[in-house]
């Protein structure tokens, strides 16, 4: 399944009953992402399209990395995000940006690099849209 649905179905992580299923809406345009809700920080990860769908499926993964920021970049003013890089590795219009709405005090932990879990979930990815300048 792409990601470029405009609906997802995840199965349900509780691990007790397989067949309850989570609906999620997930952006394909920046237009489309929801609002950014307080307490909360816009987390942007560019990448190929293959690794977008495994990161809406699994999360993304930084373990390689120490911290979060090492291979994304976070915003608390919805205004000053950027969906787009200047590095020449990650500005090709094939490219996709992965957004994540994630809590201000669980991406405090992300961001430090002796507590750092390793993967920020994928239930808060918000969308997968294209690079925008």
């Amino acid at each position: 399944m792409g990601v470029d649905c405009d609906v997802l179905y995840l199965e349900n992580m509780s691990g007790f009953n397989h067949l309850e299923q989570e609906e999620r809406r997930i952006a394909s345009s920046v237009d489309e992402l929801p609002p950014l809700e307080e307490g909360f920080v816009r987390l942007v990860h560019i990448t190929v399209p293959k690794h977008a769908n495994e990161i809406v499926q699994t999360g993304l993964d930084y373990q390689r990395h120490g911290m979060a920021m090492s291979t994304a970049r976070a915003w608390s003013k919805p205004e000053e995000v950027k969906y787009c890089s200047d590095d020449p590795r990650f500005s090709s219009p094939e490219m996709k940006v992965v957004v994540l709405d994630v809590p201000n005090g669980e991406w405090r932990l992300h961001n430090n690099i002796t507590k750092a879990p390793g993967i920020i979930p994928g239930k808060y990815v918000v969308g997968v849209v294209s690079p925008q300048k």
